[in-house]
């Protein structure tokens, strides 16, 4: 989901036609948009996707929920997931609140292909993967053979160490600007509460206590435990690759490794 987000920033400092305001129903649908049979989609932004709060009906942690990835993946009725996605019913304002949900970022996906024209693995490969020189990775793709960017991107240790210390940087790598400043700091810093952890744009935020003083690090998490964290006060960058898949014992990594050994290790 992180790739999702940079991939979104990276295509607005490159000059595509995005934003943060972008009406997401509008890009998909144009004119159609206008006719859609609750009005409450035609209000739902790009920044509603990446903060989880487009009021759709999509929750990843009840299996009841249509949105549910597991069920949006096992149906077989609708190969194209964007448009499933699309479909789906509201069950609240968009910015009401903040729900996890893979279909956000997948239709985000979706309304970057739509605005830039691109197959979205070609986009990442020019906007992120060549100037960032990632070796090897590979991006799922949904059964109509589009890019699915819900998550599951495979990337190598190093190449997913480069994107915390890229945006630690500003949003720059090797002196090129990969996303904004402005987008850097804004997609790592607390825009939503969410299973009540701060979330900025895909990206976690974590609270550390340091002696009367606190440390903020953001993190991307993968499923099993694959974490890249950065830590702004400290200019340091962590990262674990763990394959604990669908299993809390993942959240360890973060919630006691880091603070109970890592940065004691660093301040001293």
């Amino acid at each position: 989901k992180t790739i999702t987000s940079t991939l979104t920033g990276a295509a607005i400092v490159n000059g595509y036609p995005i934003n943060t305001t972008t009406p997401v129903f509008g890009a998909m649908l144009g004119e159609k948009s206008l006719h859609t049979d609750d009005g409450r989609k035609r209000t739902v932004t790009v920044e509603h996707l990446l903060t989880m709060s487009s009021g759709l009906n999509c929750d990843d942690s009840d299996q009841e929920s249509p949105g549910n990835e597991d069920r949006m993946q096992e149906q077989q009725e609708q190969p194209d997931w964007v448009q499933y996605t699309l479909d789906l019913g509201m069950i609240r304002e968009p910015g009401e609140k903040s729900v996890y949900c893979s279909c956000n970022p997948n239709l985000l996906g979706g309304v970057l292909a739509r605005t830039t024209g691109r197959w979205i693995p070609e986009l990442f490969d020019e906007l992120i993967a060549r100037p960032m020189q990632f070796q090897h990775y590979a991006i799922n793709l949904m059964p109509n053979g589009e890019g699915y960017m819900g998550g599951g991107t495979r990337l190598l240790p190093r190449d997913f160490l480069k994107l915390g210390q890229m945006m630690l940087d500003g949003g720059i790598w090797n002196g090129k600007q990969i996303v904004s400043r402005d987008w850097a700091e804004r997609a790592t810093s607390q825009q939503v509460t969410l299973d009540g952890h701060g979330y900025g744009y895909y990206w976690w935020i974590e609270k550390y206590p340091r002696g009367q003083d606190t440390l903020t690090a953001f993190f991307a998490g993968g499923n099993g435990g694959q974490i890249v964290m950065a830590i702004p006060q400290l200019d340091m960058v962590i990262e674990f690759f763990a394959g604990n898949y669908s299993d809390a014992v993942f959240l360890t990594l973060q919630r006691e490794y880091v603070p109970k050994y890592i940065i004691p290790a660093a301040i001293k």
